[in-house]
């Protein structure tokens, strides 16, 4: 029987709308997860010219924690004799947070170390357009 030893990443979500009138309405919510559990080399040596990396508890390491918060303003509106449309302006991380995506571990002369990869925008501001059918 082979052993499963994967801890799914524990995870909090907050959403909240509120909606001023029937055109206006405003969203938003906050999304935050603990760090993604890695297993960790604890040393790394050259042999024959091949690095080789010795590694800790698998799984026993964790990385940074994530959080961030989205806003989303809504305009719903109808055009007499037309279908509902609506336009909308959101910011997704909207306090520009350096989430960590992963990390590898680096070499440098006779020193390695972990260094992080965080995710690509900081802030991502959107402008959508629905028209339903």
């Amino acid at each position: 029987m082979v052993q499963f030893d994967f801890r799914p990443t524990p995870r909090l979500s907050v959403v909240a709308n509120y909606r001023f009138n029937r055109h206006w309405s405003l969203g938003g919510d906050f999304v935050y997860a603990s760090g993604t559990p890695y297993t960790k080399a604890k040393s790394v040596y050259v042999i024959n010219n091949n690095i080789v990396s010795e590694y800790g508890k698998y799984n026993g390491a964790n990385l940074p924690s994530t959080h961030r918060m989205d806003i989303a303003l809504t305009y719903r509106f109808s055009p007499r004799g037309h279908r509902e449309q609506s336009l909308n302006l959101s910011i997704y991380n909207l306090y520009a947070r350096r989430n960590v995506l992963f990390s590898y571990l680096g070499f440098q002369e006779e020193n390695f170390g972990y260094k992080h990869v965080y995710s690509l925008c900081r802030m991502l501001p959107s402008i959508g357009y629905t028209l339903k059918f």
